[in-house]
């Protein structure tokens, strides 16, 4: 059936013919049951709930497509089985409505055309409309419908890029000549061979349909055009005449002209004859021009990111880089140039006989990458062409009064508005945030010439609360520097310009910016507060020249509207929030943290603990009232918190709180309490945080002031491993000494003595947390004591767990005492592959490395121990195998060196794959040193053996990744291997 005619028709008759059956039967035969299961079945079921949910309240109409009718699962025969009565509605087709619609069939109207070009004038066409353009990818696109006739016609564009090396052979006419006759649909009636304007071919084909199509193909020394004329019936046979004589190609020429770009942005001397891609449009902009036998190209690259500033100068470096490898060529030569913005020319040689070349030039500038490119072997014309570029004042002009209803502000801009966003955070999980809740929206507004600016508006939760409008100024820059301040390869912005105002209505205003120092880029940043509703403008501009007229009208005229303000941000909520808590509204249940408490508050909150029943969902909020009341006012609510701690004695979340705020206090006199009130009383439960040390937070040295006295509460098994890993830590930080504990040594040894039999014995079975560090922590209090009996019992035992954390702890300590090491310890660890990489790191955290004469393991045991401990590698049958090392320089001018390894699996899911597995080292000056800190290393899947590429090919790929390891926008991809600036 297929085979006589097309496999949509017959689908699309059958419907016709209401032969559901057969229909039926067709998507059994070529569809597989999981399939159908999926896409039908399932959904056959849903949709008939669905419809019995409606259908006893009110009339239904409903649309289903027609393979969900028919069979035993179909929709028709399941609402049957439901008890519903189903019929089909049908009609005869009578000879009067058969006659009218063949003559509706056999309807034209003569078409009106009128002679467009395309945006950059090559071409021109008699067309129904103006020739919008599409671009994507090396190709451009127009559409233009005839809708009155159900005619169209389509334009492609398609750049040859024979200028630049391929392994692939450029597209050519011959090339989709060999491809026509699978391309054109149905069958090709007539072809014929064009020469003018340019080399071609001409063709008219008819569909199964009986509808006729004519096309043009041509070939020009810049790209292949396509232009398809199609229609119903044979309307285009009548009609394409008007169509196709009319068109006009540019012809060659070896003249130069001044090239503008849109708004004037830059210009430069480029060939006469030359083709131009989404110059109109927001993206990547390419010119492409041919003269006296040589190729010259400008591309823009567009990348407005405005949460990493890259140096100016590597980027303008490593687009040659980048291109030179994706073409397999060679930089020749390379340099910067002098000029305002980071400027970088090479060039690589395309034929040596000749000294064809491929000269690039890369300038960097705001938002905007410039490529300029010449191949030929004219030296004089190429540096010409190069020096011809320049930069204009952008000129912008058709300013207007812009409302956007859907963040509700108003602005003057000439940029084109955004399309309304469904993806906005306006929604919690699929669900309508409600009304009091945090909404954000965003938008951008962008501009031709690639300029853009991004707004966000944040309508806060109604309990949210500042104390004052500076705090959140600094709450809001403070987050420019967020990942700088957690992460240590993060640099930090330099922020200035920093600018705050406010207007008679309220209206409070913050403007700052920053950038990089080494970069000429910088991002304005301008924040509008009014009443609960928070504005924030953000755009990447060019230090140097600033701002352009797009942004400053934007900033200084955008205006926030009177609608859905929210709650102002800067009133006291607190009454509102107690009001709420007590009438037991959910509206706290997730914001409580957002209100900012002051000592005029303490009664509020000493009143509530004290008469108000905090239900189960509530109970996180009353530890929170806890923590908040010790920290603004404790002196004067003391005897309240004493007496609240104790008449919670069934209430365990409360007393803990009490503690923890006590603790966070960060006071001797607070610690002094907490103690007093822990004698009367303890709480059991999650105890462990009070007692943990957060770094910047809390003092280790007043948590050390609590020993020894606090180990009384060692015995209970809430208390023991928190109090125990506490201790350890002020021990080898020295604020503790081994006379604090001595008392409770006995009891140390016996409890280490129980986590051993926990970790060997039938206690694994109940799942003994191999990553515990419990082991380790006894090992650092006890080796103190390792030559008393008791304590060397302890060790002897120790050697038979396989807990890696405390034989590598044992063996740092051994080692740090310069005392022998046991043989069954070293067998663990030194010949053990697997865990040689956490002893080398500890004893080089420990400054013992170095002072180790031989520890019998080198670098590249090393690398295969350090990869083993994350990689997805399964001992028993999966293998590894190194493959080789390789030096590199990294784009710091470090030396470096990466060892590859290869594993073998053979997955269940995936069968036998082979995945390569690669770490890095700085080399050191010693190179007898043996380095622990990698510099780069492979994901725990490492990298998949691609089997389209050579493997030499893989290596570069991974070693390139490592040379710009700390460039956050040079990542692997699909294609290049490159992120595509």
């Amino acid at each position: 059936m297929y085979a006589k005619e097309n496999a949509y028709l017959i689908q699309e008759n059958l419907y016709r013919d209401r032969n559901l059956d057969l229909l039926d039967s067709i998507g059994a035969g070529v569809n597989t049951e999981f399939f159908r299961e999926n896409m039908l079945y399932i959904r056959n079921e849903n949709m008939v709930i669905s419809l019995e949910k409606l259908m006893p309240t009110k009339s239904v109409f409903a649309g289903v497509g027609a393979a969900h009718l028919p069979g035993e699962h179909g929709m028709i025969n399941m609402l049957r089985q439901r008890g519903y009565i189903v019929k089909a509605l049908t009609s005869d087709q009578t000879d009067y409505s058969k006659t009218e619609k063949t003559k509706l069939d056999s309807l034209f109207v003569t078409p009106e055309l009128k002679m467009h070009s395309s945006p950059d004038g090559f071409l021109s066409i008699n067309t129904y409309d103006e020739l919008r353009e599409f671009s994507y990818g090396g190709q451009k696109y127009y559409l233009d419908p005839d809708m009155t006739n159900g005619a169209y016609l389509t334009i492609n564009r398609i750049s040859r890029f024979t200028y630049l090396p391929n392994e692939k052979e450029n597209i050519s006419l011959k090339d989709i000549d060999h491809l026509l006759y699978e391309d054109i649909p149905g069958d090709i009636i007539k072809k014929d061979e064009l020469t003018t304007p340019y080399p071609g071919i001409s063709i008219v084909n008819k569909t199964k349909k009986g509808e006729f199509q004519k096309y043009h193909i041509y070939e020009t020394p810049l790209e292949i055009i396509i232009i398809k004329f199609a229609g119903r019936s044979d309307f285009v046979l009548k009609h394409e005449d008007k169509i196709f004589n009319s068109i006009v190609l540019r012809t060659p020429s070896d003249d130069t002209q001044l090239f503008t770009s849109p708004k004037r942005k830059f210009q430069i001397d480029f060939p006469e004859y030359y083709i131009s891609s989404n110059m109109d449009n927001y993206g990547k902009k390419l010119v492409e021009g041919h003269k006296n036998g040589a190729y010259y190209f400008v591309e823009e690259a567009v990348l407005n990111d405005l949460t990493y500033i890259e140096e100016d100068s590597f980027e303008a470096k490593y687009f040659h880089h980048a291109l030179y490898k994706n073409y397999k060529l060679v930089e020749a030569e390379g340099g910067f140039k002098a000029g305002d913005y980071k400027t970088y020319e090479s060039n690589a040689i395309l034929d040596a006989d000749t000294n064809k070349r491929l000269y690039l030039k890369t300038i960097v500038k705001d938002g905007s990458y410039y490529l300029l490119g010449y191949v030929g072997t004219n030296e004089a014309d190429k540096t010409a062409f190069f020096k011809s570029f320049k930069f204009n004042k952008t000129d912008y002009k058709g300013f207007e009064k812009v409302i956007d209803t859907s963040l509700h502000f108003s602005v003057n801009t000439n940029g084109k508005a955004p399309l309304p966003n469904p993806y906005n955070y306006n929604y919690n999980g699929g669900k309508k945030a409600k009304d009091y809740e945090q909404t954000i929206s965003e938008a951008v507004y962008s501009t031709y010439a690639n300029e853009q600016i991004s707004i966000s508006r944040t309508k806060f939760h109604d309990l949210q609360m500042f104390h004052n409008v500076d705090s959140l100024w600094k709450d809001l820059e403070e987050k420019v520097n967020y990942r700088a301040r957690y992460y240590k390869a993060e640099k930090a912005f330099h922020i200035a310009n920093r600018k705050s105002s406010k207007t008679d209505d309220n209206i409070y205003t913050n403007s700052f910016s920053y950038t990089d120092s080494a970069s000429s880029k910088q991002v304005l940043v301008k924040n509008i507060l009014k009443e609960g509703v928070l504005f924030e403008l953000k755009t990447l501009v060019d230090s140097i020249s600033g701002p352009s007229k797009f942004v400053t009208e934007f900033y200084e005229s955008f205006t926030p509207k009177d609608t859905l303000l929210g709650k102002n941000v800067l009133t006291d909520k607190t009454k509102q929030f107690f009001e709420a808590l007590r009438a037991k509204d959910s509206i706290v249940l997730e914001s409580y943290g957002l209100i900012k408490f002051k000592k005029h508050n303490s009664k509020d909150i000493a009143s509530i603990l004290k008469d108000f029943e905090f239900d189960k969902e509530r109970l996180e909020i009353k530890s929170y009232l806890v923590e908040q009341l010790i920290e603004i006012d404790l002196k004067n609510n003391l005897p309240f918190i004493k007496q609240l701690y104790h008449d919670s004695y069934s209430d365990p979340q409360t007393q803990t709180s009490i503690l923890e705020g006590l603790l966070d206090s960060n006071t001797k006199e607070s610690y002094n309490i907490a103690l007093e009130l822990m004698e009367r009383d303890l709480p059991l439960g999650s105890v462990g945080s009070m007692f943990y040390n957060y770094k910047g937070k809390d003092s280790l040295e007043l948590k050390a002031s609590l020993f020894p006295k606090i180990l009384e509460y060692s015995t209970i098994q809430e208390y023991k491993q928190p109090l125990y890993t506490l201790l350890a830590k002020v021990k080898d930080s020295g604020l503790v000494k081994q006379k604090t504990y001595k008392k409770y040594k006995n009891q140390l040894i016996n409890d280490a003595k129980m986590e051993i039999k926990r970790n060997l014995g039938s206690y694994n079975n109940y799942g003994y947390n191999s990553y515990s560090h419990n082991l380790a922590t006894y090992v650092r209090l006890i080796f103190p004591y390792r030559n008393e009996r008791t304590a060397k019992d302890f060790f002897s035992k120790l050697l038979n767990v396989d807990d890696i954390n405390a034989l590598v702890k044992y063996y740092v300590l051994l080692t740090k005492a310069k005392e022998t090491i046991p043989a069954q310890l070293t067998e663990k660890l030194i010949n053990d592959e697997e865990n040689q990489y956490l002893l080398l790191e500890e004893l080089d955290a420990s400054k013992l490395l170095g002072k180790l004469k031989s520890i019998g393991i080198n670098q590249q045991q090393f690398a295969k121990s350090k990869l083993l401990s994350d990689a997805n590698y399964e001992k028993e049958k999966d293998s590894i195998a190194f493959l080789f090392k390789r030096d590199f320089v990294t784009d710091k001018g470090k030396n470096a060196v990466m060892y590859f390894f290869k594993i073998d699996k053979d997955d269940e899911y995936s069968g036998k794959v082979e995945a390569l597995h690669y770490i890095s080292f700085i080399k050191p000056k010693d190179p007898k040193q043996l380095v622990v800190d990698y510099y780069s290393v492979s994901e725990s899947y490492g990298t998949m053996v691609d089997k389209t590429k050579e493997l030499e090919e893989q290596y570069t790929e991974i070693l390139n990744l490592a040379i710009y390891k700390d460039r956050q926008r040079v990542t692997p991809t699909g294609g290049d291997g490159y992120y595509d600036y």
